[in-house]
C-alpha cells in the first residue's frame, strides 16, 4: 500500500489490471462462442440429408400406381442435392405420398386423352427442391388437367363445409385451397388408390407442423 501526505492509505491504481482480466475473458468467451457454434454447425450438417434421397422412395410408388391405373407417368426430380433436416425430409415423404397419389389419379389423364389433347402420352410430375433462405421450398407440378376451382368448391358446399355466400366471396386460388378440407375430393366415386376425401387434410396439417405452409 502507498501512503499520501496527509498519513492516509492510497490503494494502487487497479483499472489496468481489471482492463486486461476483462479483455482476456472476452477472448475465452469469444473462442467458446465460436466453438459452440461450430459445433453447433457440426452437427446440424450431420443431422441433414439431401432432399433428393425421397426419389429412391417415391419413384417406385408412381410407377406402380401408374401400372395399376394404366398410366405412363415419368417423375423428374430437381435440386435433389438441396439439404434439410433428416425429420424434416422424412415428414414430407408422406405429405408427397398423398399429393403424388392425387396427381396420380385425378391430375394426369390416360394415354389416350393426353394423346387426344394433343399431349405427350406420358405425363410428368416434377418436383423440386431449393432453399430460400433458412427455409426449403418444394414445388410439386404435374401437366395433367389441373384443378377446377368451382368443382372443388361445389364439393365443399355440397359436404357442408362452406356455405353458398362464402363460396362466392371466394376467389379462384381460396377455392382450390378447399382441397385441403378433410372430406373434399373432386372424384365422383372411391377408388382404392385415392377418393376417399382424405389425404390433402393430411398434408396441410403435416406442412402446418413442420412450420410450414402451403
Amino acid at each position: 500500500s502507498l501512503s499520501n501526505h496527509a498519513g492516509q492509505t492510497r490503494l494502487p491504481d487497479l483499472t489496468p489490471v481489471v482492463d486486461s482480466f476483462l479483455s482476456d475473458m472476452a477472448h475465452v468467451l469469444q473462442k467458446s462462442d465460436n466453438d459452440s457454434q461450430t459445433l453447433a454447425d457440426s452437427v446440424r450438417r450431420l443431422l441433414e440429408v439431401p432432399a433428393g434421397t425421397l426419389q429412391s422412395r417415391l419413384r417406385p410408388m408412381v410407377e406402380d400406381i401408374a401400372a395399376r391405373l394404366n398410366k405412363k407417368v415419368n417423375l423428374v426430380v430437381e435440386g435433389a442435392s438441396t439439404t434439410a433436416h433428416r425429420q424434416t425430409v422424412d415428414s414430407l415423404y408422406y405429405a408427397l405420398l398423398h399429393m403424388i397419389r392425387n396427381s396420380l389419379d385425378h391430375g394426369i389423364e390416360s394415354e389416350v386423352e393426353r394423346q387426344n389433347s394433343g399431349k405427350n402420352p406420358i405425363g410428368t410430375v416434377r418436383l423440386s427442391f431449393r432453399r430460400e433462405g433458412e427455409q426449403l421450398k418444394v414445388v410439386l407440378s404435374d401437366d395433367g388437367r389441373g384443378i377446377d376451382p368451382e368443382v372443388v368448391a361445389r364439393h365443399a358446399l355440397d359436404k357442408g363445409l362452406v356455405t353458398k355466400e362464402e363460396v362466392e366471396s371466394m376467389s379462384q386460388d381460396e377455392k382450390v385451397h378447399l382441397i385441403f378440407r378433410a372430406g373434399v375430393s373432386t372424384t365422383q366415386k372411391v377408388q382404392e388408390i385415392s377418393g376417399r376425401g382424405v389425404g390433402m387434410d393430411v398434408v396441410a396439417s403435416t406442412l402446418t407442423k413442420l412450420g410450414g405452409d402451403i
